[in-house]
């Protein structure tokens, strides 16, 4: 199967922990609850009957009918724009309850670099930067490692360095200053990782674009208001499931 990225990962632990919610991984068009990632465009052109919470487009050329469906949440403002769907949805990301499923170690890791599955380039790039610019050596967090672990570590750090969404969504639930690059992958939008949709679809809501290249610190303010939310998002799934 497809590797197991950081959000997927982290989807049954937060159905758990916020919505008391056993699930067990099914294939999307089955799936009676799709919540992390981008899985819109894997669904049923239309018809699909299920509960949608906190997932996204991973392209921008796909619209996804979903009429039928419990749309409590999405991802962002942009696949807000590409699916039909009734009622006010919540936008923001489901890992940015990341902050409440672990206690980091603040500040203990200096440059933490969280790349992308397929980023072969990052963490030598970032070597070789502190290297040459005598920074700090950083510390490779692997997004495809123990998710409660790969986050404690994100929270830990005193800023991250990633390619992949979720480094930028987890450092941005602690309030982690991050740098965001562009994964050799994401360079072309038609590329099988849906080039940079995913991100900007992320920060459409967060009031404050990913400039790749530059750290930035979350809008705290943003961030909170997000998560409150999406905390209310998961009781109103606990509900329906009740």
């Amino acid at each position: 199967g497809p590797i197991s990225n950081l959000g997927d990962q982290l989807t049954p632990i937060l159905l758990r922990q916020f919505a008391d919610i056993t699930a067990t991984w099914a294939p999307p068009t089955e799936a009676d609850i799709v919540c992390t990632g981008s899985v819109l465009d894997v669904l049923p052109r239309a018809g699909y009957r299920g509960t949608v919470v906190g997932s996204g487009q991973l392209h921008n050329h796909t619209l996804t009918d979903l009429s039928f469906a419990t749309v409590l949440g999405l991802r962002g403002a942009l696949s807000r724009l590409r699916v039909q769907c009734e009622g006010e949805p919540v936008l923001a990301d489901p890992v940015l309850l990341a902050s409440e499923l672990v206690t980091p170690t603040p500040n203990s890791i200096e440059i933490g670099v969280v790349p992308h599955w397929t980023d072969r380039a990052l963490w030598l790039l970032e070597q070789a930067k502190a290297k040459k610019y005598k920074y700090a050596m950083p510390t490779l967090i692997d997004p495809t490692g123990d998710p409660l672990e790969v986050i404690a570590a994100i929270g830990s750090c005193r800023k991250v360095v990633t390619s992949t969404l979720h480094g930028a969504v987890v450092a941005d639930a602690f309030g982690v200053p991050r740098r965001v690059e562009l994964a050799p992958s994401m360079r072309n939008d038609k590329a099988h990782e849906g080039g940079t949709f995913k991100l900007a679809d992320y920060s459409s809501t967060l009031g404050q674009p990913i400039t790749f290249g530059k750290l930035q610190t979350a809008p705290r303010e943003r961030v909170d208001a997000m998560q409150w939310e999406l905390f209310n998002m998961f009781q109103t799934l606990k509900g329906l499931h009740a």
